[in-house]
């Protein structure tokens, strides 16, 4: 579930313009540095693991969790069955898991 969230965590296509007020109540509610060390962490680990994933499962997990696109446009994108596409992101998503050391 962590490895799902942290890829989801990466999209920052909703980015927001503040003024100085509205840094001022994001950067009170946000996390503290402590909390942006371990994230900064984890996005690496998710990286090194990524890297890990043979290419076409690895951009088959990025279309769908980056680009937020269905199993079955990236099937389409890919020129590959709907099947595969849907074997390749749930192994990779357990190989994810395993990689970052969740349960």
């Amino acid at each position: 579930r962590l490895a799902i969230d942290r890829l989801r965590r990466g999209d920052y296509r909703h980015r927001a313009e503040l003024d100085d007020d509205g840094w001022a109540s994001v950067a009170a509610d946000g996390p503290g540095p402590e909390e942006q060390v371990h994230a900064e962490h984890g996005d690496a680990a998710l990286a090194r693991c990524l890297e890990t994933l043979e290419p076409e499962p690895r951009r088959a997990v990025v279309l769908a969790y980056y680009e937020g696109l269905t199993h079955e446009l990236i099937a389409r994108r890919l020129e590959r069955p709907l099947g595969t596409v849907k074997a390749w992101v749930r192994r990779s998503l357990q190989r994810l898991k395993i990689c970052l050391g969740e349960p």
